[in-house]
């Protein structure tokens, strides 16, 4: 059994790849590139790299193809067939310097009775910038729904579920939103999926399990009475599967969590349960904050509450996994009066006291582990609680500031006005050189922005010493974007809202220097 890597160039979608598969039956797999969306990589390009990693290789299969000339040939043959292929296209200059990648995968390359002809429609986003995807040369991809308030999950075979939020339709008007959505990077394209069970919901939790299924829980769905529909917390649970492609609700035990909670986090830990903690209720039109915490399990399918509980209620704050995810930091966010500047430690099965204060209050901030595995960094966020109705005030108390937090030393290293604007309701991604790309937010006067940062930290020993630089603008503006890593490590943000009345139909992915590409 062979399969056969092919190359010819074509004028405007320059490359056929094709593959031979088992049982005699040819499978054909055109791999269309295009130039991103507002973006030219291909007018440059000199080469074209594909790199093919499948656990049929105990290394990567990489062909080399020029573009120069009107056309152009080339084979690469391996004598397996790949279930489970991932493949890397880099875009080379003359000097060849990567210009531009992207990876997709994994998926099925061996070819059946039903799948002898697969068509891959993909766009190598322009390294270290950012890049709105592009089903189809000269056009840029969209949405069905923008979106504020949902989750954006990547799957196990690499393409991305986006589950719930809303769609604002004005200053006074939003839709909820109960139809998901598939992107795929091998299309560059989104799919409509099934619909969510029991309706719309909105700032819930989406946590991709161990065995590649999606835990949904918690948000703020729609209960209607006569005329009247109104806002309500929920407590309902339920699952995606990628391999039925269906939501179902979990199979036995308690399918509900013991407490409706919406702006709370979720953090899988490394047994495998899920921690729920904090977030709030909308109790008779008002909210209610609460310092609850409780575990799924996955392997009773049931929730438990074990008897502790946050120090302080709140809501809007951010959870971050340590100690190989035996552990879990709260940093931040607010309860009914004020914005909180306090951090909690889930520790060794028990919530630790006296484990710090940060620099300032912060809600609705960001926050993130670094590469050294001791230190987290949090940025922005609002210095006042927001409300349903949040004012001028509110937003002018948006930060420029950041801390790193020591969790082993309970120590907070105050880094000052190291960011480049003020950020509130924004996204970080830790880069693979240890740097921090900081994305979007709203800024003092109350509006998404569409700039963009790299964080440096140079040193955290015993003060922060940290800079920022601006890189080039997304392409759209965003504050509450979804944010989550694409196969081959590109930082992908999905909608967002992009002004005061609208939430954006875009979605954009930063593309990420690969070392391995350009050997």
């Amino acid at each position: 059994m062979k399969n056969s890597l092919k190359y010819n160039k074509l004028l405007l979608l320059p490359l056929l790849l094709g593959a031979a598969s088992c049982n005699g039956r040819d499978m054909l797999v055109d791999v269309l590139i295009n130039n991103p969306c507002n973006q030219t990589i291909l007018a440059d390009a000199d080469t074209i790299r594909f790199t093919v990693e499948s656990d049929s290789f105990n290394k990567p299969q990489v062909s080399t193809f020029t573009t120069s000339g009107q056309g152009g040939n080339g084979n690469l043959n391996f004598n397996l067939l790949l279930p489970d292929a991932k493949v890397t296209v880099s875009v080379l200059d003359k000097n060849q310097q990567l210009t531009a990648v992207t990876t997709f995968g994994p998926m099925d390359l061996s070819g059946d009775k039903k799948h002898t002809h697969l068509i891959l429609n993909v766009a190598p986003g322009k390294v270290s910038e950012f890049n709105q995807t592009t089903p189809q040369e000269g056009t840029c991809g969209e949405m069905s729904y923008g979106r504020i308030g949902h989750t954006a999950t990547t799957l196990p075979n690499g393409q991305v579920l986006i589950i719930g939020g809303e769609q604002i339709n004005s200053a006074s008007s939003s839709t909820p939103i109960k139809q998901t959505e598939f992107y795929d990077p091998a299309t560059s394209k989104f799919t409509e999926g099934p619909e969510l069970p029991g309706g719309a919901r909105k700032y819930h939790t989406a946590t991709l399990l161990p065995d590649g299924r999606v835990l949904i829980a918690g948000g703020i769905g729609q209960f209607t009475s006569g005329n009247t529909t109104v806002d309500t917390t929920l407590n309902t649970v339920f699952v995606y599967d990628p391999e039925s492609g269906a939501f179902s609700w979990p199979e036995n035990g308690a399918t509900n969590l013991t407490n409706a909670r919406a702006h709370h986090t979720a953090t899988l830990l490394s047994d495998g349960r899920v921690m729920f903690a904090g977030g709030l209720q909308n109790v008779e039109g008002k909210n209610v904050y609460t310092d609850s915490i409780e575990f799924w399990n996955p392997e009773k399918g049931c929730f438990s509450v074990e008897g502790i509980k946050l120090q302080k209620p709140r809501a809007y704050h951010s959870a971050v996994a340590v100690n190989n995810n035996n552990d879990v930091v709260f940093l931040g966010g607010q309860n009914e009066s004020q914005a909180l500047s306090s951090v909690e430690y889930y520790h060794a099965g028990s919530m630790e006291n006296g484990t710090g204060e940060l620099s300032s209050p912060r809600t609705m901030a960001s926050a993130i582990l670094l590469s050294d595995n001791e230190t987290i960094l949090i940025s922005g966020g609002y210095k006042n609680a927001v409300n349903l109705n949040p004012t001028a005030s509110t937003f002018k108390s948006s930060l420029k500031t950041a801390d790193l937090y020591k969790f082993n030393s309970t120590k907070t290293l105050p880094c000052g006005e190291a960011m480049t604007t003020e950020r509130a309701y924004h996204q970080m991604s830790l880069l693979p050189n240890g740097t921090v790309l900081i994305t979007g937010g709203r800024t003092s006067n109350g509006m998404p922005t569409s700039s963009a940062e790299i964080f440096t930290v140079k040193n955290s020993s015993g003060i922060c010493s940290a800079s920022s630089e601006l890189v080039s603008d997304m392409t759209s503006p965003r504050s509450g974007h979804a944010q989550t890593i694409l196969p081959g490590g590109d930082i992908f943000l999905v909608s967002g809202q992009n002004s005061g009345t609208q939430t954006a139909l875009t979605a954009e992915y930063y593309t990420v220097p690969r070392t391995e590409a350009s050997h």
